[in-house]
Order: structure tokens, then sequence, then C-alpha cells
């Protein structure tokens, strides 16, 4: 049978070992000087040794603190993907958000946000892929409010400049390559040809929240 030990309990092995001997050698004299004056001794010495059963024990703990180890680890593990993992909402375009995707059909990047946008060029679909010039589907996934800013106004340019796209409430556009733009002077991402085509694909640039607008 192989039993698996560490380093402390090998120490702790032996030292229960080595008291074993010291206690039999003990007990030896004892006789010996007994049986010299006459006298017959049946003492015994337990063994202080690991038994068989011992041994089974010390397996038996150690597996368990193994396994509860390699538990806790895969746990951790789980937490550390799971923090660092996008949220479905955000990817779905939350309500009360103005969202833009970087393809069409919101495919690719997603951005999403419920306050207004002076600037998307602070914003990126991907690592390296700015949301400003680089949008293709947009969808106002606002609630009515009280105050009326339901509506979207999105511009060609940062700073609410330059031509604008009306998206009323609960609208989306899933090709904004359908809306023309006849100002359209933007290249878009650099890795798309065809800029500028004439439509409102990879053209807006900042939003704004607005009470009412006509498309």
């Amino acid at each position: 049978m192989t039993i698996d030990v560490t380093r402390g309990d090998a120490r702790w092995l032996r030292a229960r070992h080595a008291t074993t001997i010291g206690a039999r050698g003990a007990l030896a004299r004892l006789r010996r000087n007994a049986a010299s004056k006459g006298f017959t001794t049946t003492a015994r010495v337990a063994s202080c040794g690991p038994t068989s059963k011992e041994h089974v024990m010390d397996g038996k703990v150690l597996r368990q603190h193994r396994a509860a180890w390699f538990l806790t680890a895969a746990l951790l593990g789980a937490l550390v993907a799971w923090a660092g993992a996008p949220s479905v909402a955000n990817a779905a375009c939350n309500r009360g958000d103005f969202c833009l995707w970087e393809h069409a059909n919101r495919g690719g990047g997603s951005y999403n946000w419920s306050g207004p946008d002076v600037n998307l060029r602070n914003d990126f679909f991907a690592p390296g892929v700015r949301v400003n010039d680089n949008a293709t589907t947009a969808y106002n996934n606002g609630v009515a409010s009280s105050s009326g800013l339901d509506d979207v106004l999105a511009f060609r340019d940062v700073g609410f400049k330059g031509p604008v796209l009306c998206v009323p409430l609960q609208t989306r556009y899933a090709n904004l390559k359908s809306l023309g733009l006849s100002a359209d002077h933007d290249v878009g991402d650099a890795t798309r040809p065809g800029e500028p085509d004439g439509t409102w694909n990879d053209d807006i640039s900042s939003y704004h929240w607005t009470t009412f607008c006509l498309p």
C-alpha cells in the first residue's frame, strides 16, 4: 500500500518510531534488572508507531485537504473569470439607453449609455476601434419620461455639431447605410473601404436626448 505524506508527516512518523524504540530499550533493561533480583515482569510497552489503520486515516485526511484546496482554487478561478467577463445586459442594450453597434443588425462591438455623449472618440467598440465614425446600427431603447427627453439627436461631428440624425423613442436602425447623408465626408474605420459613401454608416460622432424630433 502506498501512502502519500508530506515532509512534516515524515518527521512526525520518525519521531514516533524513535520514541517506541527508546521505550522498548528501557523496558528490556528493567526486565534484566528484575530477573537478576529474582522477579519476573509481564509489563508491555504499547506501540507508538503508526498502525495500518493510522496510515489509512493519515492518507484519508491528506486526500481530504488536497480535495478542499483544489475546490477552493477552482472557485477562485471561476470568480475571477466571472468578474472579467462583459455583462449580457450591456451587450443586449439596457432599457433607457441609446445603443450603437459596430456592424449591421447589432453585430460586432456594442456601446450603450443613458446620458448624452459629446465625443464618441473617447469610447471603443473594441481595443483600437472607436465608436466615433464606426457605428452601423443605432437603437433608441429609451423610456417615456416626465421630462420628455425621450428622442435622440445623433450628430455627424463631435460637440453636437454638423448634420443631425433623429432617432425617435424605441426606433432601431438596423443598417445606417439605408439612411442618406449628402454631407458625408468621414472615412470611418481605416479598415473599411468605400467611405465616405453618402450614408450615415460610420458617421455618428456625438448625440444627446431631446424632447421631440422627426426622422
